[in-house]
């Protein structure tokens, strides 16, 4: 188990108000070292510390162990702001995360070239940390958070023997959308199509994200299969049945969609995304606007 007890830690003990392990895999805080907590080793959710229930969106702990390197994030917890740095360190051939956290206790704070107060610095802090997570156009979570939390969404549903599933979909003959009118036209069905998803997901429970161009995800958390089912037809005939109109034009906009459920040889996000990438081209293949699983 990594030492909390060494001199480089005693160092950053006196640098930050906390020195914490983590391992953003399963959100699992190992050890933790501050001014107030004796260092000891633990298996915890490692976002408990932030008054949260699940996992950070905006993780950099995600961040700094997918693409090895050191990131550095603003948090709020409460009226309380901190300053959060994430580095990968190698323990024993295993990859975990160094976090160190330092409250910023100042009445007033220095953003770029403005003063803000604690309010306004808070809201400022939370809305970038949701524009670095969020798809410009639709709102949708981007790429990045996909990169960052689906892996940790498999791994937690293994662990705790909780079922998964994902949906991935494409918008169908899209490309004659933006040929025949334009690419306004065109981001217009995206945003307005990613509002028919989201008034028909589980609000608490699923989540969509826009994998590339007009093509999204979906996880369905303790979702099995024919249960994802059920709720992508859902989708696909609110889709069908909305009225896409802009500049006195009607769109009629269909959605083709492929499944994919956790399972013993589906295991990983890669093999997740692999396998319902494979059965949205087999609803292509079957004639469009339809939802299919293995």
């Amino acid at each position: 188990m990594i030492n909390l007890k060494g001199d480089s830690f005693t160092y950053l003990r006196k640098m930050f108000d906390s020195v914490r392990i983590v391992n953003p895999n399963d959100c699992s805080e190992i050890s933790i070292l501050n001014n107030d907590i004796e260092c000891k080793n633990r298996t915890e959710s490692c976002y408990r510390m932030w008054g949260k229930g699940t996992k950070c969106n905006n993780c950099i702990s995600s961040r700094a162990y997918n693409e090895d390197g050191t990131f550095i994030k603003f948090e709020c917890s409460g009226e309380k702001t901190y300053l959060v740095m994430a580095m990968p360190i190698i323990d024993e051939g295993k990859k975990y995360i160094i976090e160190t956290i330092k409250e910023i206790k100042d009445g007033r704070f220095i953003y770029g070239e403005e003063n803000f107060t604690p309010n306004q610095l808070y809201e400022k802090i939370q809305h970038n940390n949701e524009l670095i997570i969020l798809d410009e156009l639709t709102g949708a979570f981007n790429r990045r958070y996909i990169n960052e939390n689906l892996p940790t969404e498999v791994s937690k549903a293994i662990i705790s023997n909780n079922t998964l599933s994902l949906a991935m979909l494409d918008l169908d003959d899209f490309k004659m959308i933006n040929d025949t009118y334009n690419h306004a036209m065109g981001d217009f069905i995206i945003k307005e199509f990613v509002k028919v998803v989201k008034e028909n997901i589980r609000r608490h429970n699923d989540w969509i994200a826009r994998y590339g161009g007009e093509e999204f995800i979906i996880v369905f958390r303790n979702t099995d299969k024919e249960e994802a089912y059920t709720l992508c037809e859902r989708i696909r005939k609110a889709v069908q049945e909305h009225v896409f109109f802009k500049d006195n034009i009607k769109i009629d906009l269909t959605v083709s969609f492929g499944i994919s459920t956790i399972a013993e040889d589906v295991n990983n996000s890669e093999l997740l995304l692999k396998n319902a990438d494979d059965n949205l081209y087999k609803a292509k293949d079957n004639g469009k606007n339809r939802v299919e699983k293995d």
